[in-house]
């Protein structure tokens, strides 16, 4: 468990490697439907320079919600996986030729409540040592509005949003970044 200042472990976190944090948020009943929590999560080094951060927020709802994101190998960037999409650690780096691989990631939110519920963002950023390769894009029953992200090589935030996401539906969110580390 994570407060607000831990040490992970006394053992460095090497060049490339990943460290995956759950974020949990509970409500107690207390706090009404509609009530936003935004955590900051940031990795240190020894020194206390920021090296990497991530944004979680969290909306009180009165359905339940799923959040899925997948990834899949793209090898020879060309927006199609080679392999199938997973939630298990995927290794990228670069290819013969020297020019990197990339990555297609696939983020599903269901609503699996037996309520509708409004309007649903989507939310990412590109990760450490890639840029954007294959621009987000909305796909079943409905097209994202608001479409946000950086340009094709570039790096930053990225964003999508459905006007609603009925009972029992399903909404995906796609995108493909390219490694360009070391």
């Amino acid at each position: 468990i994570i407060t607000v200042s831990t040490n992970i472990n006394s053992t460095p976190l090497a060049t490339g490697a990943s460290l995956r944090i759950f974020a949990k948020v509970q409500n107690t009943g207390y706090y009404g439907v509609g009530v936003v929590n935004t955590t900051l999560i940031k990795l240190l080094n020894s020194a206390s320079t920021e090296v990497a951060k991530v944004t979680d927020i969290t909306t009180i709802t009165a359905t339940q919600i799923r959040l899925l994101k997948l990834q899949a190998l793209d090898a020879n960037c060309d927006g199609t996986a080679e392999g199938s999409y997973t939630a298990a650690t995927l290794t990228i780096g670069r290819n013969a030729d020297g020019s990197g691989q990339c990555v297609l990631y696939r983020v599903t939110v269901q609503n699996q409540g037996a309520l509708n519920i409004g309007e649903f963002t989507f939310r990412d950023n590109t990760p450490a040592s890639t840029v954007m390769a294959v621009l987000p894009s909305c796909t079943s029953p409905t097209v994202c509005t608001d479409m946000i992200s950086p340009a094709v090589n570039a790096v930053g935030s990225l964003s999508g949003k459905v006007s609603a996401v009925a009972s029992g539906a399903s909404h995906t969110f796609e995108f493909g970044v390219k490694y360009v580390g070391q």
